[in-house]
């Protein structure tokens, strides 16, 4: 499956780096709710972040806040899942054992 230009609204990301430390997993990542905003869902609760997207990747992207601060999504491949994410999603385990492609994250 070619990619879509990310955000991948569909796609589970894993947050490499933000101003408040430690590798974060995400969901409903996009920039189009509202101009100017990156928005997303987090284990607590959703996020609103002021700022811009510095550049589209095929799978990652780093976005800057209007403070400055850097954070990067990566999206979450199968691999990457099994390896170390799994952990962090409610059942992720059976998740993982279940899904044979990364496509399978981002089916509706």
């Amino acid at each position: 499956m070619q990619r879509s230009k990310q955000p991948n609204e569909k796609a589970l990301y894993l947050i490499k780096t933000s101003p408040y430390g430690g590798a974060q997993v995400v969901l409903h990542v996009t920039d189009k709710f509202k101009e100017g905003y990156l928005c997303f869902d987090d284990t607590d609760r959703g996020h609103m972040i002021q700022g811009e997207i510095k550049e589209y990747g095929e799978t990652a992207f780093p976005f800057v806040d209007i403070k400055k601060n850097l954070w990067e999504f990566e999206e979450v491949m199968i691999d990457m899942f099994r390896e170390r994410v799994y952990r962090f999603v409610a059942n992720g385990e059976e998740i993982a054992e279940s899904c044979n492609t990364t496509d399978e994250f981002v089916d509706d």
